[in-house]
């Protein structure tokens, strides 16, 4: 009796599971997919075998279409329309594992075009796995053409695919924002974007390779027009744009991407920008990007920011790109914490800004070469930069260091070997107001103002800085003045040469600077003494070794027996046996500013007055908690607590 039972309740459950289950549809070479599609229902997951497939298949919502991989499995749309259409439906639509070939996209009556090679969506949202477009064609998407969609496309591959006009490899259009993961666009072509183009869309491109796309007009790896793409981890590499350049990107017309930890290498970029092109109101956020040996026909081989457009760059690196790291063309880009090595140009090697009001901060400029401007060409607007280093940088002509046609506060930059083979190793100003404050320009060569030269039509305020060990092989070795109304103030300008003569300041032309409470190698100080050649008197001036911390090693901190910054951590004051002059005979009109306590309640000389890192008139009486020796306990004092937590004497 038991046999009959158990019969009947195995028969009832294969029952259920066969109608309350989902399907799965097997098709075979010589089959139709989309017969099968036809004829599945929600959640059925349809299979298809190795071979090629000569047809166009349209998705049906929450069909899963899986096949046996894009090396052996092909559906061939034999240039008959987009080979894969999908309308309406949802992520749980799926194709997977195809090689998706020779589609010429989907008329659209409207508009008189054809969209999509090889995929046209709509209204769409299917997820794309591990599928290869290649050797499709469409006025817009070759590869991909997505509407008012946002499908999930990951582990893709586009290549050879052509748009016509925009996105060879994809196209995002109206309001598309699909997420794009660990994919590859290669060797696609289009008017613009030849990877991809986004306009009105915000698309998700994480992981993925842009590389050997071309374009006749702009953007060679992506154009966005009036979109917003979040770009991360991903590669731009040998892609070629034409007319307005971006050979790796093209950001136009209010288009605000945030680009995170990607490369642009090897691209080139028509008339600017090889790695990007940012036009007309477009102000990407980029971070820990590195771009090198971009090149472009005319200016920035790295980065071109025009018409408005005010990008923020942070923690970024330009190198080795041929037409210079980046131009600003009326153009206020926000630049921080990156580096500019061994760029070329024309104009600004490192940095070329013109018509714009650019700020820099905490970067480096090194070995860049140009023939005006080597580190950074400043031409008109207002430019800010603070605590920039440059060094090591080359002009065939002016400027070094930078050349300055504009209006320019610079502050806290430090200024070493550059060269000028005619005039301004360090610095070269004419045109515009020049504000410098607590610099330091030291070992830089010209034939004419090894330093800072200073044309008749500029007007340079120098306050704070110190000048020293600079070499001219004409005339002033520290400075070359022709500006009628330059002033130097609480600055130290010592032991700089000149092959002809002025070793410290050359005035020319009836241009002789006020020179007030200065420390000047010669000078004789204020007064009777005072060398009239080296400009007009205002008072203060002193002639006595300054006694930096280490000149040759460049630390040109004062020295002093009540102490004096230093780069030694976690204690960061030495004291020395002896007392610098230029310490409390600065200006006592000018404000002490962050000196720290144990000042003497007026400014010191030097580049390092007003800072928080000048040197001490009197020891301070240690406070329990000051473990940094800066006169206040404060979180710097609990950091380095924090640091040496734990930690035991080797004693």
């Amino acid at each position: 009796m038991m046999p009959r039972l158990i019969f009947p309740v195995l028969l009832l459950v294969c029952v259920v599971v066969n109608i309350c289950g989902a399907a799965t549809l097997h098709v075979a070479p010589g089959q139709s997919i989309q017969t099968a599609i036809d004829s599945a229902s929600y959640g059925d997951t349809i299979q298809v075998a190795a071979g090629t497939y000569f047809e166009t298949i349209t998705l049906k919502k929450g069909i899963t279409i899986l096949a046996a991989g894009p090396s052996v499995t092909t559906i061939d749309g034999a240039a008959d329309g987009s080979v894969v259409t999908s309308i309406g439906c949802d992520p749980n639509t799926v194709l997977e594992g195809f090689t998706i070939t020779n589609g010429t996209g989907k008329f659209q009556q409207q508009h008189g075009r054809a969209y999509g090679g090889g995929m046209y969506c709509n209204a769409s949202s299917p997820t794309v796995v591990n599928c290869t477009f290649i050797d499709n064609t469409a006025y817009k998407g070759g590869g991909l053409y997505n509407e008012e969609s946002n499908p999930v496309i990951d582990n893709c591959t586009f290549t050879d695919n052509n748009g016509t006009i925009g996105g060879g490899g994809m196209c995002n259009d109206e309001s598309s924002s699909p997420t794009i993961t660990n994919c590859t666009f290669a060797n696609n072509t289009a008017h613009r974007g030849g990877g991809m183009h986004n306009e009105d869309s915000n698309p998700t491109v994480v992981n993925c390779t842009f590389s050997i796309n071309t374009t006749r007009g702009d953007g060679g790896g992506i154009y966005n027009r009036r979109s917003s793409p979040t770009i991360t981890n991903c590669t731009f590499t040998k892609n070629t744009a034409g007319d307005m350049g971006g050979g790796g990107m093209a950001n136009h017309f209010n288009s605000n991407p945030t680009v995170i930890n990607c490369a642009f290498m090897e691209n080139a970029g028509g008339d600017g920008g090889g790695g990007m092109h940012n036009y007309y109101d477009s102000s990407p956020i980029i971070t820990n990007c590195i771009f090198s040996d971009n090149t472009a026909y005319e200016f920035a081989g790295g980065m071109v920011n025009e018409s408005d457009s005010n990008p923020v760059i942070t923690h970024c690196t330009f190198t080795r790109n041929d037409g210079g790291g980046m131009l600003n063309d009326g153009s206020s880009p926000s630049v921080y914490d990156s580096t500019f090595t061994a760029n070329s140009g024309y104009y600004g090697g490192g940095i070329a800004n013109e018509y714009g009001d650019p700020k820099v901060a905490n970067c480096t400029f090194s070995f860049n070469t140009a023939s005006e401007g080597a580190g950074m060409y400043n031409l008109s607007g207002t430019v800010t930069v603070v605590n920039c280093r440059f060094t090591d940088n080359i002009a065939t002509r002016d400027g070094g260091g930078m050349f300055t046609h504009s209006d320019v506060t610079v502050s806290g930059c430090i200024f070493t070997d550059n060269t000028a083979a005619d005039s301004g190793g360090g610095m070269y100003n004419t045109y515009g107001n020049q504000t410098i404050g607590n610099c330091i320009f030291a070992t830089n060569a010209a034939n004419d103002g090894g330093g800072i030269y200073n044309t008749f039509y500029s007007n340079p305020g120098i306050t704070n800085c110190a000048i020293t060990g600079n070499s001219a092989t004409r005339y002033g070795g520290g400075v070359h003045n022709a500006a009628r109304l330059a002033a130097i103030t609480n600055c130290i300008i010592w032991e700089n040469t000149a092959s002809y003569y002025a070793n410290e300041i050359r005035c020319q032309y009836n241009g002789y600077p006020i020179i007030s409470y200065c420390d000047v190698t010669g000078s004789g100080g204020s007064g009777e003494e005072w060398d009239e050649t080296l400009g007009t008197d205002g008072g203060g001036n002193i002639d006595a070794d300054p006694l930096f911390a280490d000149a040759s090693n460049r630390d040109f901190h004062l020295k002093s027996r009540a102490g004096r910054f230093s780069t030694m951590i976690p204690i960061p004051w030495v004291y020395d046996s002896t007392t610098s002059p230029c310490i409390d005979t600065g200006d006592p009109a000018t404000s002490i500013g962050d000196e720290p306590p144990g000042n003497g309640r007026r400014i010191n000389m030097g580049a390092y007055g007003g800072t928080r890192h000048a040197s001490r008139t009197r020891i301070v009486e240690p406070l329990e908690g000051d473990i940094n020796g800066d006169g206040a306990v404060n979180m710097e004092d609990l950091a380095i607590m924090a640091a040496d937590w734990t930690e035991t004497s080797s004693q």
